[in-house]
């Protein structure tokens, strides 16, 4: 803007210098005459305009006229054309009355002094100026023009901007993407430890297992020595003693087989890829737990169960399926459809069912297996509001509860939370 001609212009004030030339083919039209000569007047003008209106051109006459500027800016205030039937008009604008004239009179002059070359190519004719006209108008034109450019500028720099930050969003997007791969490889590295140190951390229990038992040997025996009786008063064993004996062997022995057993099906569980707490559930579906429901059937030795599900956190009570219904009422505010499916039993799932029926009658519960076996499951995910999965602890497959939500993920469709049984 700084450079351009018409820039610097005072649309209240410009100044405007025309210039009329005629040309006479002596075209005339026969009366009578089927066929009609054409007129070469229409393209005489063209071809005059052509002359003087090309880059040479005015490169030329930027050197003749000292005019101290450039081509691009020169054409901005030079406009020749035709005008009326036969006519050539030239119109200069400018900030000077001087510059205006000169440019206008050397372009005229340009015109004249090409006739002979026009008639020898195109067709014989008269040229003649027979107007000029010079004035200072204000042209609102101008003013357009001038707008335009410091618009057009204006969204240039715009433009430039929102590239600047689209450049600098993709640089973010690919320090990101290069976190996630630093990640990714930390990860696989990780897990490739992982699997090479499996098999010494299985040897390690082992070890420990034969600790333990060398251990309760080696109480078992101090416990023989202590209750030996004294050489001299030995009289034999009594009932009592023995009774006692055996309660206290049986006692000791079995805490210190159930911690073996707890601490072998614990790592059993985790290499088999088994849920075995609700932090492991929760961390695969990335969703709430509700709690623990409890078990529907009675077995022998129910209480060694509930001791070691006690040791691993996984407490129940007679409330507990009241308050695993409580956590899904808080959780489902808003939501009036939900399906019920995962891993545990076909008939603890219908009774958790049943259980929300009678409790969250306001919420249409959708129950079954797995959305990949269930197509009843299938259909329920796509109109529901919420996903809650079932799953059963040591027998439900952890990367099956993470292949579920990824499903859910794809669909978009989301767990809601996880009850473990």
């Amino acid at each position: 803007n700084e450079n351009s001609l018409l820039m610097n212009i005072d649309p209240y004030d410009v100044n405007v210098y025309e210039v009329y030339l005629r040309i006479d083919s002596g075209y005339e039209i026969l009366p009578g005459n089927t066929y009609q000569n054409q007129d070469p007047t229409p393209e005489l003008i063209e071809t005059y305009r052509l002359l003087v209106n090309n880059t040479e051109f005015y490169e030329k006459m930027i050197d003749s006229l000292d005019l101290k500027t450039e081509v691009r800016y020169l054409t901005e205030l030079i406009s020749v054309g035709g005008y009326g039937m036969n006519s050539i008009k030239i119109r200069v604008i400018s900030d000077s009355v001087d510059w205006a004239e000169d440019v206008g009179e050397y372009i005229a002059d340009a015109i004249k002094s090409s006739q002979a070359h026009v008639v020898a190519t195109i067709a014989d004719h008269d040229l003649v100026e027979y107007n000029t006209n010079s004035y200072s108008v204000v042209d609102l034109g101008v003013y357009s023009q001038q707008y335009a450019y410091i618009q057009e500028e204006r969204n240039y720099e715009v433009s430039l901007r929102d590239v600047d930050m689209s450049i600098l969003s993709v640089e973010s997007d690919i320090r990101s993407i290069d976190t996630d791969i630093r990640h990714f490889r930390q990860d696989i590295e990780d897990t490739l430890i992982a699997i090479t140190e499996l098999p010494i951390t299985k040897k390690s229990l082992e070890d420990k297992a034969a600790e333990y038992k060398d251990a309760n040997f080696e109480l078992q025996s101090r416990r023989i020595e202590l209750l030996k009786e004294p050489e001299p008063q030995y009289q034999g064993f009594t009932t009592m003693s023995i009774i006692t004996g055996f309660v206290k062997f049986a006692i000791v022995g079995g805490i210190v087989g159930a911690i073996v057993a707890a601490a072998y099906f614990a790592v059993m569980g985790i290499m088999r890829g088994k849920i075995l707490s609700s932090e492991q559930a929760c961390g695969a579906i990335n969703g709430k737990f509700f709690g623990y429901w409890p078990k529907a059937t009675k077995k022998r030795f129910a209480f060694v169960d509930r001791w070691i599900d006690g040791m691993c956190g996984r407490k129940t009570s007679e409330v507990a399926g009241d308050l695993v219904m409580s956590n899904i009422a808080v959780a489902c505010e808003g939501v009036s459809s939900v399906v019920l499916c995962g891993g545990a039993n076909k008939e603890t799932i219908e009774t958790i069912a049943g259980a929300m029926a009678d409790q969250l009658p306001h919420i249409k519960v959708i129950c079954g297996a797995t959305i990949d076996t269930d197509p009843a499951v299938v259909r329920g995910v796509a109109e529901c509001d919420a996903v809650i999965l079932v799953e059963e602890v040591d027998k439900s497959g952890l990367n099956a509860a993470v292949q579920i939500n990824d499903q859910l993920n794809s669909i978009n469709k989301s767990v809601l939370g996880v009850i473990l049984n």
